[in-house]
């Protein structure tokens, strides 16, 4: 089974090194921060997904909207690399939701309208595809950034578009602090409110910024993007953002507090992908991470669970240690974690991360061959 076959090798090497860090953050975090790097000072849920943003924002094209069709083969060819694999993906999780609870597990029951009402909401239909629900989020952010590109013509401009992003990210943090949430069924637009400004700061990073990024004393700029969140820390106490899946959290009470926790942790690590861009550049595992990073997104809970299932074999077999496992909240919630002591949450880290990776590459092998076929 040959990963280099079935996986682009990526020229910008600091991004690669950056998304595949990135969406092993995902992992950790959703593993009990079993590895936490430096999240006493960057939390993951203070920056990681406005930093996948942030990413694809870098790399949109001003060719794709040169006209009405480009920009429509576009979005075209981003519904059909995001969207129809996310759906897709989440009909195959209903049956698998169905199927365990017929097993005796008591997840809640799908439906087709759940499935369909989630896509436009929360993007989490049936649990085990919950972390996914960044897909439609994403691809509603790229629709609404193309189309008001396109709609603006000549008279867009990119630092004023920032300055109008800024402010309605805040707007959306302040009105989500003020009303103590969201109204459900407009979900998706408190989420493009908030995340539009992280794509086109990414865009502006690449047009305008990367060059100054670049010569900056990386020693200083890490030390500097510490310094502000350890005097966001003291002030404010917690930084992370809260569920994004459904915008409840932003606890910090300053408004411009998530744009800010997401520049320090964005540079930050984006200054260290660029340090170890001479070591890790030429990883074909790390290519393969970044290149697969929607795969992991969208499987790796699956193989927390998986874990979980061996913990409680355990427990049944009368395997030392496992007594005190919570049935109850194993067989209701996907997201429990069974941590008695803190070496567990990296090993449910590891072992999602590895499953998910394999599975990403045997799936990559049997549609290779079907498609030889």
């Amino acid at each position: 089974m040959n990963a280099q076959t079935v996986s682009k090798t990526k020229s910008n090497k600091a991004f690669m090194i950056l998304s595949a860090m990135g969406i092993l953050f995902v992992v950790d975090q959703h593993s009990g921060d079993g590895i936490g790097l430096i999240t006493s000072v960057f939390p993951y849920g203070s920056f990681f997904m406005p930093m996948f943003m942030f990413i694809s924002g870098y790399f949109w094209k001003e060719k794709q909207v040169q006209s009405w069709s480009a920009a429509g083969a576009y979005l075209v060819g981003k519904f059909k690399k995001l969207m129809v694999p996310y759906l897709l993906w989440s009909v195959f999780y209903g049956f698998m939701v169905t199927v365990l609870n017929w097993a005796g597990m008591k997840l809640p029951q799908p439906s087709i309208l759940n499935f369909v009402y989630s896509v436009f909401t929360d993007g989490t239909a049936f649990g085990l595809n919950g972390a996914a629900w960044f897909v439609p989020t994403l691809f509603a952010v790229t629709v609404t950034y193309t189309l008001l590109r396109k709609l603006m013509g000549r008279l867009w401009n990119d630092t004023g578009a920032l300055a109008v992003f800024i402010l309605a990210g805040a707007a959306t943090v302040a009105l989500v602090q003020r009303s103590g949430g969201v109204y459900y069924k407009a979900l998706l637009l408190y989420k493009i409110g908030f995340f539009i400004q992280f794509f086109q700061l990414g865009l502006y990073f690449n047009r305008y910024l990367e060059k100054w990024f670049d010569r900056t004393n990386g020693l200083g700029l890490c030390l500097s993007m510490m310094v502000v969140n350890f005097v966001l820390l003291a002030g404010y106490g917690n930084l992370d953002m809260g569920v994004l899946s459904v915008m409840d959290g932003f606890s910090a009470g300053n408004c411009l507090v998530p744009l800010l926790t997401a520049v320090t942790g964005i540079f930050f690590w984006l200054k260290i992908a660029k340090f170890m861009e001479p070591v890790l550049g030429g990883s074909k595992l790390v290519n393969y991470i970044s290149d697969h990073t929607f795969f992991i997104m969208m499987h790796h809970v699956l193989f927390l669970v998986a874990f979980s299932v061996l913990l409680f074999a355990g427990m049944k077999l009368g395997v030392p240690g496992l007594g005190d496992f919570d049935v109850g909240a194993f067989l209701s919630d996907p997201w429990y974690r069974y941590v008695p002591y803190g070496w567990m949450k990296a090993a449910y880290f590891l072992f999602s991360t590895a499953a998910t990776v394999v599975f990403s590459c045997l799936f990559d092998w049997i549609a290779q061959k079907i498609r030889r076929k």
